[in-house]
């Protein structure tokens, strides 16, 4: 019910059939370009300039003040200093007003408490009153396909605007109305819906997404990140556009380290912010680009073609530089099988010696040709090939025939355009097909490819699922942690671990020599000895640490030793007392983390021990809770995965029990929100197949 009142509360916004705008001006600023767009685009609905300066203002009679409006319109574009905008909006709320737009700046996004307090009074006021609210400090909105223009953008831009089914959704206003909004033009990409939404005081990037996958129209949405407010809701409606094959393609700003702070953890030190955007959009289907154009190519790839059924792709120019080029791009990426006899045999007959009926195929003239539409019908139809690449340009007469192939035949389509983007002839036409997308540069090309294939990969896995959250598995209850912050000691984060459903290397705390002998002879040796304090999260650089103690005299002298370093040291240390563990034989080391991120939760990190993780980079990461699908991917996506398989003779290591421990540190981050914020399971041991693991340490740090 929640979510169907938020869908037409936006539906009043962007479908409105009244507006008032409150410091309307007779000057093209803000408030006179508001007034002005909806004017010049020949808006249908009720106009309401609000200025008490003026009677009259661009030939539309001018009101006083909200109160004095004939009725409560559906949408008011509040555009007022910062310091009148809660006063204008009290007067909305009294006036019933259903919805606004808040174009000002000065507010949170200048960092002060003011301002901070003053952002957060507009939310208040939203909860308190119902009044839906799109903005402060944005650019307003627009409802491309029934031309309403409530936003204080230029008019020169507004009016160059195609219809189409690509909707942005932006939190720079600057962006959707300047670079999305010109480039979309310059390739001839019609749009649906435009929506910047500045500071997100009420209404968020995700609300807007929501209503954009819901309408018909749309095919896929564009969105432009510098954060994301409320990352469940996001990840629901991520999830909602993925079952609905409604692709959302993303530019998250902000991959710079800088400002991260140090950790103490490993995982900490490699999982930043940026990081977790990434693995949460992998779980999600979003596909994540790095500018303008990539995205709106990349969108425009995905509204108008059907899916690969095949991971292959054949290629075709009218040159053999263009295709050995685009080759080059698609190589990496899917497979380029040899043409099929049938498909060969047709097009030598078509080539008679000349070219190559080879993948890639160079056709030369003839793709200027007649029998141009006999030749991609032959490509298309060969089931070798899941899609094809076209590389050419050409006039109206060959874009009607690439049209004309693309709709017979259920596969992906694309184009390389060859020749000037300035062409109004055949360049136009295929860039208004609902079938052929078509690309300036082979490299965008290649990414849109690769993000179809990583797009429909996801969509094929979650289709039927909803969030991992309400889908279990086995969801973990509440957990308690006693104490305050810091890091646990090394046997209380073994216990939470084994609390958890994570078997632990056998092992027990001993506070003197003699305990500590007792526990080795009930363990059987070789063992471990570690000291248990957490002020030394990093005990083996300090020589707190004896593997293979293979005698009760070898325990005894390992034991007097770490005494003796303990005493040595300048700041003494709270020790818990000294562990002493089996020594787990055989299997390949893994690290497991969690680290949790502001905004995003708690993330999940998976790599390989030593160098492999901390020193080059391989590890993969997933935002909690994880499903089974995702851990599945989360070992088999990083390089050091082989030695899991087994490699050079050794065995292959449990993967089955790798995935379980995942799920459960998933779970267990899930059950312990909000207290803690890292763990760093290093190492977790992953015995031969069968055999199951091993956590051999744990650093957990409460926050």
């Amino acid at each position: 019910m929640v979510r169907d009142t938020l869908v037409a509360s936006i539906e009043a916004m962007l479908h409105p059939g009244s507006i008032a705008i409150v410091g309307a001006s007779p000057r093209l600023q803000y408030g006179g370009r508001f007034l002005n767009n909806l004017i010049e685009t020949k808006y249908n609905g009720r106009l309401y300039p609000v200025n008490p300066k003026y009677e009259e203002i661009m030939g539309v009679r001018c009101y006083p003040d909200i109160s004095s409006l004939p009725e409560a319109p559906d949408l008011a574009g509040i555009i007022v200093p910062a310091e009148r905008t809660m006063p204008i909006l009290e007067e909305c709320g009294k006036k019933g007003v259903k919805t606004g737009v808040i174009i000002a700046g000065g507010f949170a996004e200048l960092g002060t408490t003011e301002r901070k307090a003053a952002q957060k009074a507009i939310s208040e006021f939203s909860r308190r009153t119902g009044m839906r609210l799109c903005g402060p400090n944005c650019l307003g909105i627009a409802n491309v396909k029934d031309n309403i223009w409530p936003c204080s953008a230029r008019l020169a831009e507004i009016q160059a605007a195609s219809i189409g089914n690509l909707a942005i959704v932006s939190q720079s206003g600057a962006s959707a109305f300047g670079p999305f909004l010109i480039r979309a033009q310059d390739r001839g990409l019609g749009l649906s819906y435009i929506v910047s939404t500045g500071n997100e005081a009420d209404l968020d990037t995700g609300d807007f997404i929501r209503y954009c996958v819901r309408q018909p129209e749309v095919k896929a949405v564009i969105a432009y990140f510098e954060s994301i407010k409320d990352v469940d809701k996001f990840r629901d409606v991520a999830e909602e556009a993925l079952s609905m094959g409604k692709p959302i393609v993303a530019i998250k700003i902000g991959r710079s380290s800088a400002g991260q702070r140090a950790a103490r953890s490993h995982t900490a030190s490699m999982t930043g912010s940026d990081q977790a955007y990434d693995a949460l959009f992998k779980q999600t289907g979003v596909i994540r680009g790095e500018d303008w154009d990539e995205l709106l190519e990349t969108a425009s790839f995905l509204a108008k073609t059907p899916p690969f059924r095949k991971e292959t792709v054949g290629v075709v120019a009218h040159s053999g530089g263009v295709a050995s080029l685009l080759a080059d791009k698609c190589d990496p990426i899917m497979t380029m099988p040899q043409p099929s006899a049938r498909t060969r045999e047709g097009l030598e007959g078509i080539l008679k010696g000349f070219g190559s009926s080879a993948n890639p195929a160079d056709i030369t003239w003839h793709a200027f040709e007649e029998e141009f539409v006999d030749i991609l019908r032959l490509e298309l139809n060969d089931d070798r090939f899941g899609g094809v690449v076209l590389g050419t340009a050409g006039d109206e007469t060959q874009a009607q025939r690439i049209i004309k192939a693309s709709e017979e035949v259920d596969k992906p389509l694309a184009m390389l355009w060859t020749a000037s983007e300035r062409d109004t002839g055949g360049l136009r036409l295929v860039q208004q097909s609902s079938r052929v997308p078509v690309f300036y540069h082979a490299e965008n090309l290649a990414t849109a490819l690769k993000a179809s294939l990583f797009y429909n990969k996801v969509r094929a896995r979650q289709v039927a699922k909803r969030s991992a959250r309400k889908r279990g598995p086995g969801s973990t209850a509440r957990v308690e942690i006693a104490g305050g912050k810091g890091p646990l000691g090394l046997q209380e984060g073994l216990e939470l671990l084994a609390r958890a459903g994570i078997t632990t290397a056998k092992g027990g705390l001993a506070q003197t020599s003699e305990e500590a002998a007792r526990i080795a002879d009930e363990i059987g040796y070789p063992v471990v000895l570690k000291v248990d304090s957490p002020d030394l999260p990093h005990k083996t650089e300090l020589g707190l640490v004896k593997a293979g103690l293979n005698s009760r005299a070898e325990l005894e002298s390992a034991f007097m030793d770490m005494k003796r370093k303990l005493q040595a040291m300048k700041k003494p240390a709270s020790i818990r007392g000294f562990l002493v563990q089996e020594m787990v034989k055989g299997g390949v080391e893994v690290i497991i983390g969690m680290k949790r991120e502001p905004r995003m939760g708690p993330v999940l990190l998976f790599g390989l021990g030593g160098i492999f993780t901390e020193v080059m980079k391989d590890f993969s990461l997933r935002v909690c809770p994880v499903s089974q699908a995702d851990v599945r991917e989360m070992i088999r996506e990083i390089k050091g995965f082989r030695l899991l398989e087994g490699f050079r003779g050794s065995p292959p290591a449990d993967v089955n029990a790798l995935e379980k421990a995942l799920l459960k540190v998933s779970q267990l981050a899930i059950a312990i929100e909000g207290q803690v914020e890292e763990i760093d399971i290093n190492p977790l041991i992953v015995l031969p197949k069968g055999q199951g693991v091993r956590a051999i340490d744990a650093l957990i740090i409460r926050g």
